[in-house]
């Protein structure tokens, strides 16, 4: 009878430990033949501390472990799902060695997404694609190949990365085979088939008070442009004439910016006609070196100011977070540009209006946010950091050359880390995954796709903003810069590549102060508490029998 009793305690205890497993089939490409293959890719949910683990054979190459650790990333991103007390076990095996990787990137998301939320998976659709930060699916190569792969495999359905469908590849396919072929572009647009669910469109809805105070923000920077554009509107000479031009154009571009409702974007325009404006000034009014020293020495004890009110503010929520954080990013710009005595005008001019720059935003220090626990700071910041280093290791592999800003900025987050200025710290990381992101994203692009590609980060970045939204926060900065990555798009397209990325990256700075996980109450915990009682109330029977069996003796 005691035997019965610790098999059944063990049957009870195994089965009310959180447990989730699901597969999904992976195309790839095999090593030995170059012939398309599907393959399952298995997902063991357990508790733990978000540890991934992952059993392969025959051993996987290095990219498809980094692309396991993405997807597990922006799986935990993209859901609702509390994962830092979960440990995510993976397993593949085939009979030969495959090539899957990258492009398997967007069917790990879906998988690791479907575990968490505890989902099933059409077992008739499969995916290729890589994931991206935001969720974005991009380009991958030998789709002829996956999608025979995917028939011979019995599938229905192959979603693939959009934009892909108008080759002349693709064409050939649709002629060849009766799969059907769906475009998707992000990972939500890939769940909502796989799960059977259906995905809303949403809009975001601007917060009122973030508007009332870039607004007001912008009335200051723009005030200042007005009157530095007045003082250089009789400066003619030829020598200043381009740098005139391009002041008064930005100023221009502004003004557009501003009767759209980007406050932010028009700030920025105002801000580099300032910069132009002051140099110009400076250049011709005949300042000598020691005045112009002295103007650097002024700038200085602004931007010790601008530290001593922010040393003496208690960071209490998101939004000021936000404001400490672009606050402190302006002071060392400002800082960078006076290093090592530089008294040259056009260093100063910048220097100047930098800080002026972080003394606008001082006034989002007053905006409400999620609360968050300052003493958290330091974590948050290492774990980024850790986060962004291991990204950087995997890129640097294949464009080792293209990194070396984004180390220094690394670098720079470590040393701000080691002085205990976090929130600077957690800037800089931030923006390094940013510049990653962009290489990830564009690595297997081609020149055509950027077009494509752009619209798809700030589509992006527009989602996660909505979420963050949803989940009681707004994001200033995440925000700000996707705002600026609309502005640009039509402009610039790489520089609105990276201000997207900027505003995925900012939006996200809420996991990084994940809230202490409520109980939840799951019938797996109350099968295992009735479990329980039943042995107790057995256990309990036992004992009184045999109590009654000593008495009759």
């Amino acid at each position: 009878m005691k035997k019965f009793l610790i098999l059944i305690l063990l049957i009870i205890l195994s089965s009310s430990a959180y447990a989730q497993k699901n597969t999904i089939k992976l195309l790839a490409v095999s090593q030995e033949t170059n012939e398309g293959t599907a393959v399952d890719l298995d997902l063991t949910v357990i508790d733990g501390s978000g540890k991934i683990f992952m059993e392969t054979y025959p051993l996987s190459q290095i990219d498809t472990q980094i692309s396991l650790r993405v997807a597990k990333m922006i799986a935990c991103e993209t859901s609702k799902e509390y994962c830092l007390d979960k440990d995510f076990m993976y397993s593949m095996k085939t009979a030969s060695p495959v090539i899957a990787g990258p492009s398997a990137g967007a069917a790990m998301t879906l998988l690791t997404m479907a575990s968490l939320e505890n989902k099933n998976l059409d077992a008739h659709t499969v995916i290729t694609g890589t994931i991206n930060s935001g969720g974005v699916i991009g380009p991958v190569g030998a789709i002829k190949e996956k999608v025979k792969a995917a028939e011979n495999a019995g599938m229905k359905k192959v979603l693939i990365p959009g934009g892909e469908l108008n080759s002349s590849e693709i064409d050939e396919i649709k002629n060849e085979s009766k799969i059907s072929l769906i475009e998707v572009s992000n990972i939500d647009e890939a769940y909502a088939i796989f799960t059977g669910t259906n995905k809303e469109n949403k809009e975001i809805v601007v917060d009122a008070e973030y508007q009332s105070i870039m607004r007001s923000m912008n009335r200051e920077i723009c005030e200042r442009n007005e009157e530095l554009l007045a003082q250089i509107k009789d400066i003619n000479d030829s020598a200043h004439e381009k740098i005139k031009k391009m002041a008064i154009n930005l100023s221009e571009e502004s003004k557009i910016l501003y009767s759209e409702g980007k406050f932010y974007s028009s700030s920025s325009r105002c801000f580099g006609s300032n910069v132009y404006a002051r140099e110009i000034l400076s250049e011709t009014s005949n300042s000598t070196n020691s005045e112009t020293q002295n103007q650097s020495l002024e700038i200085q004890k602004k931007l010790i100011e601008l530290e001593k009110f922010l040393n003496s503010t208690k960071i209490t929520n998101l939004g000021q977070l936000e404001a400490a954080m672009i606050i402190r990013e302006r002071i060392f710009d400002a800082r960078d540009n006076l290093k090592e005595g530089n008294t040259s005008k056009r260093s100063v001019s910048y220097a100047l209006e930098r800080a002026y720059s972080a003394d606008s935003w001082k006034n989002f220090m007053e905006k409400s946010g999620k609360n968050i626990d300052e003493t958290k700071l330091k974590e948050s910041c290492s774990a980024k950091i850790n986060e962004v280093n291991e990204l950087y290791n995997y890129v640097s592999i294949y464009t080792p050359s293209l990194l070396k800003e984004t180390k220094e900025e690394l670098d720079n987050a470590r040393s701000y880390l080691k002085t205990e200025d976090y929130a600077l710290c957690l800037f800089k990381a931030s923006k390094s995954k940013a510049d990653i992101d962009v290489l990830l994203g564009a690595l297997y692009a081609s020149t055509s796709d950027i077009s494509y590609l752009v619209d798809s980060k700030i589509l992006a970045a527009k989602n996660k903003i909505i979420k963050q939204i949803e989940s009681g926060t707004f994001p200033v900065l995440g925000y700000s810069y996707y705002e600026y990555a609309t502005a640009l798009k039509d402009k610039d397209q790489y520089m609105a590549l990276l201000y997207a990325e900027y505003g995925i990256e900012l939006s996200n700075l809420d996991i990084y102060f994940p809230q202490k996980k409520p109980f939840e109450f799951k019938i797996d915990f109350l099968l295992g508490a009735v479990s329980l009682f039943v042995i107790f109330l057995c256990v309990f029977a036992l004992k009184k029998q045999h109590k009654r069996r000593i008495t009759l003796k």
